[in-house]
């Protein structure tokens, strides 16, 4: 199937500040509002997580670096093709493998779709952390002075953040790797090793749900342990976990 490119005003330029966005609303997504929590308020669930705390910020990190470093060599791909020079020249020959079109490298419907998707996910995510207040955390903790909170996205799923991170793996694989994308326009897919990252970043979109249902499950049993009667009635007005209307 051959996709098109959207209309002319969103291509291809626009793909430069656009793919720049994203990043920046990754970016927040992964970014701890709140300090790590005390190891008496994560003690209670276990070593492994209050141990696995640092994994998680190291692997946040990570992401954020990622995705700061293909969004800045998209734009430079666009905005070198669409300004030709001696300089826009040796961008390319770095960032283009020889016999593709860095032109290619413009907005089409599936990458919008995923740009789209990096926008709603953090968003949605930032807006379920921002209900939670200080009570949110990386790790799984309860506060000395916490209650459960319903409100907000929580009224609609039980782990709206999850949902949110479903946004994001659709997205980063669509505008990533989809038709369109620097990575697959610009040759890099074609290669040996960039299929085997493409691989990579498919088994991640397979394997991160995999863990969310497992921490979901342990967080919904810490919560009605601690508040039982509240629990069992938000559970009954809220029975989806984390897809409206579906689970």
């Amino acid at each position: 199937m051959i996709w098109t490119p959207v209309p002319p005003y969103l291509a291809p330029i626009a793909k430069a500040p656009l793919t720049l966005i994203s990043s920046a609303f990754i970016h927040t997504a992964y970014t701890p509002p709140n300090p790590p929590a005390k190891e008496s308020e994560t003690a209670t669930y276990g070593k492994k997580d209050t141990d696995s705390k640092y994994r998680r910020k190291k692997g946040l990190t990570s992401a954020q670096t990622v995705f700061w470093i293909y969004s800045a060599c998209e734009a430079a791909t666009v905005i070198a093709s669409e300004f030709p020079s001696e300089t826009s020249s040796t961008v390319l020959s770095w960032l283009v493998r020889p016999g593709y079109s860095p032109s290619s490298v413009r907005v089409t419907t599936p990458w919008l779709i995923g740009w789209a998707c990096l926008c709603i996910g953090p968003s949605i995510r930032r807006l379920a952390i921002r209900e939670l207040g200080r009570f949110f955390t990386w790790e799984l903790s309860i506060k000395k002075d916490q209650h459960l909170v319903t409100t907000g996205p929580y009224s609609i799923v039980r782990h709206p953040a999850y949902f949110g991170n479903l946004f994001m793996l659709v997205g980063s694989f669509l505008s990533h790797i989809g038709p369109g994308s620097w990575y697959r326009e610009a040759g890099w897919f074609d290669t040996l090793g960039g299929k085997v990252v493409a691989a990579v970043w498919f088994l991640n979109i397979l394997w991160v749900p995999g863990t969310m249902l497992v921490r979901l499950h342990t967080e919904d049993a810490i919560l009605r342990q601690h508040y039982p009667e509240e629990w069992e009635a938000w559970a009954k007005r809220t029975p989806y976990k984390i897809i409206p209307y579906i689970f």
